[in-house]
């Protein structure tokens, strides 16, 4: 999903490399409207799939609409002589363009084919993006605990976490500002300090600035006064938002508070996906390999974020059930077999599983909060059909209910270290 960068670079460094990246793509001069995705298609496969069209214009394209997502729509293309090759049109949720930047969006796809664990950008539109689709199936919540495919997951995600982030693209950040974050990157040929070569270790500006603190706060913070503007100047929006438990002001200090508590616990802050729900995620058995698709809300976060976010998705989307969430027992042998796999060369203190359970704990709740802003957003905007409404009360009714246990944590944790 997110990430903020406050510094650009100025230097010419690294824009040769953005303007190659960004020349192998089209960009295609056509709107696609989200309730007819297959007709609008058609431009679009013209030029990424010239040879699925006849010479008189006829073609036998196949589709199969994917209906999980509640930011985007997303529609699979095919032809019967080749079904192995499918493309993907994702149409941009309405007004979704306001909270995340898809130019960031596609160059980290970019960055991730290029490292041959992400799918292929085949064109752009006005409003989406058409890519690889990535030969397995997407997950199903039951599958998230399956002893086959859980260690697998386990350990995409500690690669991710350790591999992201190095070489030439080490800093790489998504704007806020809607500049790319490869535009905002910061090398140690720029700026002088020393960088890590995955992205944990503490470095700091010429103004004495964290690099490596977690981007969601900022993003948080952006999301919460888009939302905040939507209570002050809608009274009936703002009032179905008060009959579950939203108050105007309520979430800005929530995240002030959970920022403090969190910030204080010295998590490693790594590349993180942040989005993990089973449909994000393609299992090829033939090949046991794992893939995780849509990175719009990828950014620089605490790694345990991710675990503690993919956790939670195993309650469901449409029926959600937090009782289903994994055990004490699961998560710690989730956690074994990512630490198998997880190498932060630049955090020095030892790893365990119940010290990496803690930092899942204390992230837990920032995933509740984070959701749980941004459906008020959709809950306005979205044209899809979903409870944004009761969603959003279910997140921070969850939120309320982990914070006190995350004070006393957090107070444990305070007067062990004194």
């Amino acid at each position: 999903m997110f990430s903020v960068a406050r510094n650009r670079l100025s230097s010419s460094i690294l824009l040769p490399f953005v303007r190659r990246m960004m020349s192998k793509v089209p960009c295609i001069p056509v709107r696609i409207d989200e309730q007819s995705i297959p007709t609008g298609a058609k431009e679009v496969l013209r030029i990424v799939r010239p040879q699925w069209t006849s010479i008189n214009g006829e073609s036998n394209i196949k589709s199969k609409v994917f209906t999980d997502g509640l930011s985007n729509k997303l529609v699979g293309f095919f032809v019967d002589e080749n079904k192995e090759d499918v493309v993907i049109v994702k149409v941009f949720g309405t007004n979704t363009d306001v909270m995340i930047d898809r130019k960031a969006e596609i160059e980290t796809m970019r960055l991730l084919h290029e490292r041959k664990c992400g799918a292929e950008v085949y064109a752009t539109f006005d409003n989406g993006i058409c890519y690889q689709y990535m030969n397995g199936v997407t997950l199903e919540v039951d599958d998230c605990q399956d002893p086959e495919i859980f260690p697998l997951v386990a350990a995409e995600m500690a690669k991710m976490h350790s591999d992201i982030g190095k070489g030439q693209h080490q800093n790489l950040k998504v704007s806020q500002s809607n500049k790319s974050h490869l535009e905002n990157a910061h090398l140690v040929s720029v700026n002088g300090t020393k960088c890590a070569s995955n992205g944990v270790e503490k470095n700091h500006s010429q103004n004495g600035e964290d690099q490596n603190k977690s981007q969601i706060w900022n993003k948080l913070r952006q999301i919460n006064k888009l939302g905040e503007e939507i209570l002050m100047s809608d009274p009936e929006f703002r009032k179905k938002l008060e009959n579950v438990g939203v108050v105007p002001g309520w979430a800005s200090d929530a995240i002030n508070e959970l920022e403090s508590i969190l910030e204080s616990q010295d998590m490693p802050v790594t590349f993180c996906h942040n989005d993990l729900i089973p449909r994000n995620i393609v299992y090829d058995e033939d090949k046991e390999k794992i893939t995780f698709i849509d990175v719009e809300y990828a950014m620089y976060n605490y790694a345990a974020f991710d675990v503690a976010n993919h956790f939670l998705e195993f309650a469901g989307i449409d029926q959600i059930d937090y009782s289903k969430c994994p055990n004490v027992a699961f998560r710690h042998e989730w956690i074994k077999e990512y630490l198998k796999n997880l190498k932060l060369e630049h955090y020095a203190e030892e790893i365990t599983v119940e010290k990496y359970d803690l930092w899942v704990q204390f992230c837990t709740p920032a995933s509740h909060l984070f959701w749980g802003v941004w459906g008020i957003y959709q809950a306005k905007h979205s044209t899809i059909d979903f409870d944004y409404i009761g969603y959003v009360g279910l997140r921070f009714s969850e939120y309320r209910k982990l914070i006190d246990n995350l004070r006393n944590l957090s107070s444990i944790r305070d007067d062990k270290s004194a």
